[in-house]
């Protein structure tokens, strides 16, 4: 019956969730972030998108924004990771109409492949993995 069911799915869901802690270094960086749809690394300053809003590069003009700990604002391997893979949203943020797909690997916020490692909307909480039930 359908009562039962509910109760079937109540005990497979996850109550006591908690999300991974950031680094440090992540913090200071995803406390920058702008609290708006779409924002994300570009949104730190120091590095040059083209045209075409391909792979972005650090911009060699301005002088390069580093965290208190001496560690790169916008790090070298959120750069180098665009122009393997092409993605353009690690650091982003999750908006309250967007939906993470399932999350299968390691949830950092610079290994944002198909938007599993963004941040809450008004939080500067990663996203956590969980199990999806089927």
């Amino acid at each position: 019956n359908q009562i039962s069911s509910r109760m079937e799915l109540f005990k497979q869901t996850l109550h006591d969730h908690q999300c991974l802690q950031l680094s440090v270094n992540d913090y200071e960086r995803v406390c920058r972030i702008p609290k708006r749809k779409g924002a994300n690394f570009r949104d730190l300053g120091g590095v040059i998108i083209h045209a075409n809003n391909s792979c972005p590069v650090i911009d060699t003009l301005v002088e390069r924004t580093f965290l208190p700990s001496g560690k790169p604002l916008v790090p070298d391997h959120v750069i180098s990771y665009c122009r393997g893979h092409g993605a353009s949203r690690p650091y982003g943020r999750l908006w309250w109409d967007e939906t993470v797909p399932t999350v299968i690997t390691m949830v950092e916020p610079y290994n944002q492949e198909s938007k599993s490692m963004e941040f809450i909307i008004k939080s500067e909480r990663r996203i956590s993995q969980k199990k999806e039930i089927t």
